[in-house]
């Protein structure tokens, strides 16, 4: 009840920074040893948005010197409108919540898509994100929403929203490029 935004918020973020915050982007001896990335952001996210996931791959980009060499090991997904880890007016689940109703695949699920990226060497180029209904019955399948893995983002073409095939990958050079605004 004592906290002070204007004295102790500082003091606070040096203090728990170490523990909490992800901010190296020199990922060379991760990527040395072969180890891979994945990265779900939600466009909708209030508690980390993701404007800072974004900023982070590109630096990570910067000190790979390539987005070619990085997406050898990371990719980066943003979900349009996902919320953090669950929820939202758009995607609502990528598998990480363990609800039912979310089809088990590389397709719909984070996890999933990772093993068959790590065992398989099948990188993942996009993600189906869930949407559910929910009931009284609780949640069922609604429709997917696909997400591209970055730079690319789904560009709807046209016909049922709901429907994963009426979306396009588009690279969005705009938000790619937000270090530098």
């Amino acid at each position: 009840m004592k906290f002070d935004f204007h004295e102790d918020l500082q003091r606070a973020v040096e203090r728990l920074s170490p523990m909490l915050d992800a901010t190296d982007a020199d990922l060379e001896k991760f990527r040395a040893l072969g180890h891979k990335l994945l990265v779900v952001g939600g466009s909708v996210d209030a508690i980390v948005p993701y404007t800072g996931f974004l900023n982070y791959y590109q630096q990570v980009v910067e000190k790979q010197k390539s987005l070619e060499a990085t997406k050898e090991f990371f990719r980066f997904f943003l979900m349009p409108g996902f919320s953090h880890t669950f929820g939202g007016s758009g995607v609502q689940e990528v598998g990480v919540a363990g609800i039912e109703a979310t089809p088990r695949d590389g397709d719909h699920d984070v996890i999933c898509a990772m093993e068959r990226w790590v065992e398989q060497g099948e990188a993942p180029k996009r993600l189906l994100g869930t949407h559910l209904k929910l009931g009284l019955k609780g949640a069922r399948f609604d429709y997917d929403r696909p997400a591209y893995a970055y730079p690319y983002v789904a560009k709807f073409q046209g016909g049922d929203p709901k429907k994963p095939e009426n979306y396009a990958a588009e690279e969005n050079a705009e938000i790619y490029t937000l270090t530098d605004a």
